[in-house]
């Protein structure tokens, strides 16, 4: 006997299992993947059968990953967020962290990003500015070191001056921005 299950089909190509389930039109606004508007959750069961291991585990990740993603679209929707306690001004703080270190990480392959960095280091070696002797492969790094070195020391300054203003002039948008992804 043949149980159908739902949201589960054969990818033509490969055969291989996947879960595929349409979000609500009205909640596609704020699911939001690399700026574009997410219209269906796919995920690869990495199985050609549901009885195959792991495949059922793989299919309730996703059921549960899909409702996660509608309630918190839904709370996004309806103007609603979590009350801002320590716990999670401490768990948003790692999520940025880890996500700053990952984009870091992906900046070190990418030839735009080393180029801009050159540029940078060329800027601050034309306007007299001495760029600390480095090996040739880093010199792109050299300008990005020095500008993150004196934004920092300007953060640095607005909090021990107290000045919560400039602070939220400088961070408000990026943390409230990073804070609503996060539901």
């Amino acid at each position: 006997m043949r149980v159908k299950i739902p949201y589960l089909r054969h990818d033509p190509k490969t055969g291989m299992l996947r879960y595929r389930r349409v979000f609500p039109a009205e909640l596609r606004q704020y699911l939001v993947d690399n700026y574009r508007g997410l219209t269906e959750l796919k995920v690869t069961l990495k199985a050609r059968s549901i009885h195959e291991p792991g495949a059922m585990a793989l299919y309730d990740d996703a059921a549960k990953l899909y409702d996660r993603l509608v309630a918190r679209a839904r709370k996004a929707a309806e103007g609603q967020y979590d009350e801002l306690t320590n716990e999670r001004i401490a768990f948003l703080v790692d999520a940025y962290r880890f996500v700053e270190l990952a984009d870091d990480e992906t900046a070190r392959f990418d030839p735009t990003v080393k180029a801009n960095g050159l540029m940078i280091a060329k800027v601050m070696e034309d306007t007299g500015f001495e760029v600390p002797p480095h090996r040739p492969t880093a010199r792109w790094s050299q300008g990005f070191r020095i500008a993150h070195g004196w934004a920092l020391e300007v953060y640095r300054d607005l909090s021990a001056d107290g000045n919560l203003e400039g602070i939220v002039d400088a961070w408000g948008e990026r943390a409230v921005a990073f804070a609503s992804r996060r539901g």
